[in-house]
């Protein structure tokens, strides 16, 4: 623990020591241009904003509208303190690029006694970071000028606003803005600003046009007398839908597109920060508030800077994360907090999948917006996880024609093409890829591997009440099963396994109706259908046993308001899983399974406090099940009369929690949730038998702060007791020619922390992470309790990310601390240390001026060439190096 923190310590001082004669001047920018903007809104500019408060609050009927509106570009946030002092039920947004403002927006905020209703968020406009369809009403004042993509911004602000809704975007004054006062801040102002309103309305106009809008006009105000006073240019543009204001009449001011040339912008990467408000009945699949302080998101940016190819290898950097990789049927899996035996579940766009398993480290990141990872186990809403935590996989979306390609080559001969697409067309957004990853694996490991991924989504809007989307996915390929070695037993050094062919394909639909602000209803429907062939060559010969099984199924989730602060949520979740040919060990055996799960949820808010509690049954029922025997006698694992037609017993879950938003800079989060897990269908322990359903009462009790100037930081304590908790033993059984695990019950204690801080991009260059799980995992023995040594008790991660000018660098840090298993050991009853490793992992890129934007980089896996093991009998491949070309259009 104290060599990893003080490799942390190091490497950071480090870094910085690197980046801050980079830097030092982007920072004191930065803060000087923060004191310049408070004092005009202080002095010059400070009778401006209460009379353009209160023209848009007249001109879109906001004072008694419940709603939330942005401000972007709001600086030090004049205009959002004058718009929520003239209403009382919208909540308002300051959203700028420089986060040194946010402490005087804040005390302004303070001081006119609306802190409850603003908010701050740091964001470029050409990339905002709230979900579609969200804002009532978009502002921006004296800051479009300084945008660097005025096309790309009006997108994002089409996309962010509700059907119907309007957008007012300029500089200078309100139309009722006193003609005597608008002179003394011009000559205040030493003039006032030079530039060319005509033009400048005809840049608008044509920005407005080019993205497609149908419904806008140009304002350039001039009351009576106001001769000589620039009052400025101003355009307003509502998002296609029914109205929720009046139509204005027509802009008395005609304006032409001209012949004047767009420019092109490359656009560097650059991180948002910010969470929007929760909106249960926008997006009735969200899980309880008290769970925000456990869900971690991996975007799509930190994918890229991470160069991971795969959703296994992207999230190896959150909190917690400990990735077991070994060569067997399930090559690796992903836990956090040290939660096994049942791993966290997959889901699709929030379609949750069972056996998902075989598939992650083969699911290609390309094309992929983000992955958010729920670490608590508490998941009520996303069909049956089994309180195993949730891994939800979110497709990329396209605002704009756009296509990208990249190629790679590294060590082990390992190489890859992908290339994708996506557009709008219309109501419509579409999006298709595909991607090869290919590698031969180190010299007789038998560990090549041969992929292709495909992927297609649509998603489109026949109705302003009605969102549809779809996605099908295809994995298709060849995999060698990687041979073990010393100390693995020596029946899984010998043996020579592959899946040839390895294929799945997995799709979901998902509708939204969303009628009015009081109700919505979410529907899910899912399929998957995986068809491996498992060869194995053996002195005796060779076999080839079919895995194939499907899956489909549907979650239901109806979303009410029963008041303006309570929400009633109801969830039915349906799935019907079939192996005609049995799965793994139990090849030959059939297997058709029924589960069905109803879920209740209700959501109560108090002010700054929200209230949850959920309560959820589902039970299986046993269509035919020749998986040894789940009542009978499994001895001898054949012999044995399948299951028909029964019903399994009811388990039932129930979690409560809390989330308090005492400010925009504090939270705290408090949750508990008590069930039942039943092992995995067929599975046995050492006497042969079912093991028995674990019972689990699991509490999280978490603060998170945020700082604008900083970033946002976490620390979450959590606990986990488990009765006759379902793990496994350490020894196998061979039937039909294939290796089984055995389980046990026993049971489980653990507590730990979770410490999680993120920064803002510091001095505009670099952005640092640091994420640390402590656990103290015990368990219960004939001898009494002790100290669980088949977990790790530390878990960390850092990391920096920095950008200058072309170049980029990314560098980053993972500790696991020892751990011990007889898992596929020669001898089970000698455990084997593992873990005790830190490995380094770097990427580097350069990105090429002019269009495309391409980008050329350098990836370095275990950059020290640290040697270690996950599971016994399977060390890392040591360093690894990869090259790439990636160009976007």
């Amino acid at each position: 623990m104290q060599r990893i923190g003080s490799a942390v310590l190091l490497f950071l001082l480090s870094v910085t020591t690197f980046i801050t004669p980079l830097s030092a001047q982007n920072a004191t920018n930065n803060r000087n241009r923060a004191e310049n903007y408070v004092k005009k809104g202080s002095s010059a500019l400070a009778p401006v904003y209460g009379p353009l408060a209160e023209h848009l609050v007249n001109e879109y009927a906001l004072s008694s509208r419940i709603g939330v509106g942005i401000d972007i570009g709001g600086g030090p946030g004049d205009l959002s303190v004058e718009l929520a002092r003239r209403t009382t039920g919208m909540r308002w947004i300051n959203s700028d690029i420089n986060p040194a403002l946010f402490t005087h927006s804040a005390d302004k905020a303070k001081a006119a006694g609306v802190d409850g209703r603003v908010s701050f968020t740091v964001a470029d406009a050409t990339k905002l970071p709230f979900r579609d369809n969200y804002a009532d009403i978009i502002v921006s004042r004296g800051s479009f000028q300084f945008w660097k993509d005025i096309d790309k911004a009006f997108s994002e602000i089409y996309r962010v606003l509700k059907p119907g809704c309007p957008a007012y975007i300029g500089r200078g004054f309100s139309e009722n803005l006193p003609v005597n006062v608008a002179r003394d801040v011009r000559k205040n102002q030493g003039g006032g600003p030079k530039y060319d309103k005509e033009k400048t309305a005809v840049m608008l106009a044509a920005a407005a046009k080019s993205r497609g809008f149908k419904d806008f006009r140009i304002i350039m105000p001039s009351p009576a007398g106001s001769d000589g006073v620039n009052y400025g240019v101003w355009i307003e543009f509502f998002k296609e839908g029914p109205r929720t204001v009046p139509k204005k009449s027509p802009a008395a001011v005609a304006v032409s597109s001209g012949n004047k040339k767009t420019p092109l912008y490359v656009i560097e990467p650059m991180e948002i920060r910010g969470t929007a408000p929760r909106d249960v009945i926008a997006e009735p699949s969200t899980e309880a508030a008290a769970l925000e302080i456990t869900k971690s998101v991996v975007t799509g940016e930190d994918i890229e800077r991470q160069g991971a190819k795969n959703i296994v290898e992207a999230l190896d950097y959150v909190p917690g994360a400990w990735v077991e990789t070994r060569g067997r049927k399930v090559k690796q899996f992903f836990s956090v907090r040290g939660q096994k035996y049942p791993y966290p579940e997959y889901a699709i766009d929030g379609a949750l999948f069972r056996e998902f398993h075989e598939v992650p480290y083969f699911f290609s990141t390309a094309d992929i917006d983000r992955i958010e990872v729920l670490r608590s186990s508490a998941a009520m809403l996303s069909g049956v996880s089994g309180l195993t935590g949730i891994v939800n996989i979110v497709p990329k979306t396209y605002t704009k024609p756009e296509t990208s390609w990249d190629i790679e080559y590294g060590s082990f001969d390992t190489y890859r093409g992908r290339l994708s697409h996506g557009a709008t067309v219309g109501k419509a957004t579409y999006s298709l890829s595909v991607d090869t990853p290919h590698t031969n694996g180190p010299d007789g490991k038998n560990a090549a591997e041969n992929m292709s991924n495909f992927k297609a989504s649509l998603s489109f809007k026949p109705r302003n009440d009605l969102d549809i989307s779809a996605n099908i996915f295809h994995i298709n390929g060849r995999r060698e099963l990687r041979r073990a070695e010393d100390p693995a037993a020596s029946k899984f050094q010998q043996t020579v396994e592959r899946f040839d062919p390895f294929r799945t394909t997995f799709a979901n639909l998902k509708t939204l109706y969303h009628p009015d602000d009081k109700k919505s209803t979410e529907l899910q429907l899912f399929y998957a259908d995986r068809n491996h062939v498992f060869q194995n060559d053996t002195s005796d010969g060779h076999t080839a046993n079919s895995e194939h099984d499907f899956e489909w199924g549907l979650n239901l989730i109806q979303s009410y308001a029963l008041t303006e602060n309570n929400t009633l949520r109801g969830s039915i979740y349906y799935n019907h899983w079939m192996a005609p040919n049995g799965k793994r060990f139990f090849a030959g055996k059939k297997c058709d399974l029924h589960r069905y799960s109803a879920t209740v949820a209700d959501e109560h808010r108090i002010g700054r406090l929200t209230l949850d509690g959920a309560i959820r049954l589902e039970r299986t029922y046993i269509e035919d099940y020749g998986a040894f025997g789940i009542n009978g006698s499994a001895k001898g694992f054949g012999k044995v009369t399948p299951i028909t037609d029964e019903w399994e017993p009811i388990m039932l879950n129930a979690s409560m929690g809390a989330a308090w938003h005492m400010s925009p800079a504090l939270s705290l989060f408090a949750n508990a949730v008590v069930g039942e897990i039943k092992a995995r269908d067929g599975s046995r322990d050492i006497n042969g038998d079912t093991p028995s359903n674990e019972r689990r009462i699991k509490l999280d009790l978490g603060v998170r702060t945020f700082n604008s100037r900083f970033g946002e930081a976490s620390i979450a304590a959590f606990l986990s007791r488990q009765d006759d908790a379902i793990v496994l033993s350490g020894k196998t059984e061979t039937y039909n020619g294939q290796i089984m695990e055995l389980y046990l019950n026993r049971d489980q204690y653990t507590n730990g922390i979770e410490l999680d801080t993120k920064s803002t991009r510091l001095f505009n260059v670099a952005r640092f992470f640091l994420n640390a799980t402590v656990m103290n995992p015990e368990m219960k023995t004939d001898d009494g309790w002790k100290e669980n040594k088949e977990m790790p008790g530390f878990i960390g991660s850092a990391g920096v990310n920095a950008d200058y000018q072309r170049y980029d660098l990314s560098i980053y840090l993972k500790h696991v601390s020892e751990y011990e298993s007889t898992r596929f050991a020669a001898d089970s009853s000698v455990p084997v240390d593992l873990g005790d490793y830190t490995t380094v992992n770097m990427t580097a890129g350069v990105r090429l001026y002019g269009r495309p934007a391409t980008r050329i980089y350098l990836e370095i896996k275990n950059l020290t060439d640290e040697e270690f093991s996950t599971v016994v009998g399977f060390p890392d491949f040591g360093r690894t190096y990869t090259v790439g070309l990636r160009q976007t259009f």
